[in-house]
């Protein structure tokens, strides 16, 4: 699913939070019923994990559903600008399983733990 308001959208802030809002309300509904089992993640690769993303990804964790990061893009910007970003969502996994290191307490988080790298113009990423 590509989801209206999520990111990046050009319209005016009460259509965003509607959309927003009939999102949630809609993947609520999904994980209630019992037939979304994985949701996929698309992460801008030049931007990374923002602020927006990492509140939605606080909420899916609470939702109780699996998830999947796609960083796409990848082809926009140097390949250490991928690793960088790729390594910090990955460390946001590795927290979720071993905790902060002083209490080891295992937070109930469900980001799997790979992160998919993606590219159009050099068709890199998920193979069908």
């Amino acid at each position: 699913l590509d989801l209206p308001g999520y990111g990046y959208a050009k319209a005016p802030d009460d259509v965003v939070t509607r959309w927003q809002e009939k999102t949630q309300e809609f993947l609520e509904q999904r994980i209630a019923a019992g037939n979304l089992q994985r949701i996929y993640v698309l992460v801008d690769s030049r931007r990374g994990l923002s602020v927006f993303d990492t509140s939605i990804l606080g909420w899916i964790d609470e939702a109780g559903c699996d998830y999947t990061i796609v960083m796409t893009k990848a082809d926009s910007v140097g390949k250490a600008k991928v690793v960088k970003v790729a390594n910090e969502i990955c460390m946001r996994h590795h927290a979720q399983r071993l905790g902060n290191g002083e209490d080891e307490i295992e937070i109930d988080g469900h980001q799997g733990p790979f992160v998919h790298v993606t590219s159009t113009k050099k068709n890199r990423g998920i193979v069908d």
